[in-house]
């Protein structure tokens, strides 16, 4: 449409005075341009298939894991937060595990600190049995960035994948992966 391609031009200009001061103001100047289907934060409608949207909640409905495949800047991120909205919307929980350095550190921020002075294994246990309860429940784990999660934690989500529903988002997609395209402009 004529006023992306005015964004763009103005977008590209040399002098920085001529430029958006923000992408807020980026996204006001795109007011004339349909909308439909943005979210209500702000965020731009999806623009691509909706194939790999649909495939993770086909395996949420099944409780299945799967895994979401693609280099950085494919999309991972949004497809998966596309799908985590769909199913919240239809009545589903979703927890999201975060990235960890710590061990376990990743499963606590998410589940909650075991006992005060547990072992090793006592903790690996309780985050376990907390994650098997979780999926037994019917709620979805989102790992976005499994590579930012720690070794500790990965060890535990990987052995309860077969329990329920555990989507992972991956740069090198494994067999039987969702694989997502780079983004082309």
């Amino acid at each position: 449409p004529p006023s992306v391609a005015a964004l763009v031009d103005r977008l590209l200009r040399i002098d920085p005075r001529e430029r958006p001061a923000s992408a807020r103001e980026a996204l006001g100047l795109l007011d004339d341009v349909s909308m439909q289907g943005g979210g209500s934060d702000g965020s731009l409608p999806w623009l691509g298939s909706r194939d790999a949207i649909q495939d993770l909640v086909a395996a949420a409905q099944e409780r299945r894991s799967l895994d979401l495949g693609g280099p950085r800047g494919s999309g991972r991120t949004r497809t998966l937060e596309e799908a985590a909205a769909s199913l919240v919307d239809s009545g589903r929980e979703v927890l999201r595990i975060g990235p960890g350095t710590r061990p376990f550190e990743s499963l606590r921020a998410a589940l909650g600190e075991p006992s005060e002075g547990a072992s090793a294994e006592d903790v690996r246990a309780a985050l376990e049995r907390r994650l098997l309860a979780k999926l037994a429940s019917g709620v979805v784990v989102l790992v976005d960035d499994a590579e930012g999660v720690d070794r500790l934690s990965t060890s535990v989500l990987e052995s309860a994948r077969p329990a329920g529903t555990i989507w992972w988002t991956l740069t090198a997609p494994r067999a039987g992966s969702v694989a997502l395209m780079p983004l082309k402009e």
